[in-house]
């Protein structure tokens, strides 16, 4: 075999890409700690596979003493119950928890999810990102599945901040057209 091709690992990658119900297994861990360039939210990160052998990522954000109550006891529940329904030994603690989760079995469920971003000019656009949303146990079903658990919109609060960021955007940028247009509506354009 060519060296080249043998170590090719980009070719050989596939990604879940759709939204849906994914048999995986969880292949390794890493925590936010381990990056020390990284200063945000501390978080557990799970490389998966499917069956199918396409990969993605499970990023469950740790609670913070910034947090309030209801959102500590949110993303503590969970990773409480990523890790319940990995069927991992709940007698560990710490890293030996996390390392007797790899290579267990997880029904999850990957989403789509909206927010607000910002495209190469800076106009505010929706965005549209792939992400986890709720893991069940292997053999367990997802009840009730519907298009809200497929697809998260925009809040109410997000549409109207969107809505908001870009009627001030188009604003100035009407306003810088206007201002710098060297000629006046009666002369000849320049070309």
């Amino acid at each position: 075999m060519d060296f080249n091709e043998e170590f090719n690992y980009k070719k050989q990658s596939k990604y879940i890409d759709k939204p849906g119900v994914y048999d995986i297994y969880i292949r390794t861990y890493s925590l936010s700690e381990e990056n020390d360039s990284y200063t945000g939210s501390p978080f557990i990160e799970f490389l998966i596979e499917s069956k199918e052998g396409k990969t993605s990522k499970v990023r469950l954000y740790r609670a913070t003493s910034s947090d309030n109550d209801y959102v500590r006891k949110l993303k503590t529940d969970r990773i409480k119950e990523f890790i319940a329904d990995s069927g991992a030994n709940t007698n560990l603690k710490g890293k030996d928890l996390l390392a007797d989760m790899v290579d267990k079995k997880v029904k999850i469920l990957m989403r789509t999810r909206e927010y607000v971003g910002q495209d190469e000019d800076g106009k505010p656009i929706v965005k549209t990102v792939l992400e986890y949303a709720y893991s069940r146990a292997e053999g367990k079903e997802f009840k009730n599945l519907n298009e809200t658990m497929m697809h998260k919109e925009l809040t109410p609060k997000m549409k109207e901040t969107y809505e908001s960021k870009l009627k001030e955007h188009n604003s100035k940028n009407t306003n810088q057209n206007t201002d710098s247009e060297p000629w006046s509506e009666t002369d000849e354009a320049p070309f």
